[in-house]
């Protein structure tokens, strides 16, 4: 399978138990191993903790095992500035 980027919304997704069909998806996407960033660690922690008021410790455990299963990718000016150059690339149509 191809690497797959997933975003914070996701991450809180698999810990919210409000919503089993969310969830079950969210786990879903994480146990392959999707490419997370260290801002989506620190949200998924952040949103667990305010908006699903989960205790610190859970949310310590819920983001460490993000880091178990994810690949982190780190974001760094040379990443960024390729990003953007992406942006700014003519699309080719075949």
């Amino acid at each position: 399978m191809s690497k797959f980027f997933i975003d914070s919304n996701i991450c809180v997704y698999a810990f919210d138990k409000t919503d089993l069909l969310k969830r079950q998806k969210a786990f879903d996407l994480i146990s392959k191993s999707p490419v997370i960033s260290a801002q989506v660690i620190i949200e998924t922690y952040n949103a667990c903790y305010r908006k699903l008021k989960l205790s610190r410790e859970v949310c310590e455990q819920n983001t460490l095992i993000l880091c178990d299963v994810a690949q982190i990718f780190e974001i760094n000016s040379y990443t960024f500035k390729k990003a953007v150059a992406l942006l700014f690339k003519p699309s080719t149509v075949v």
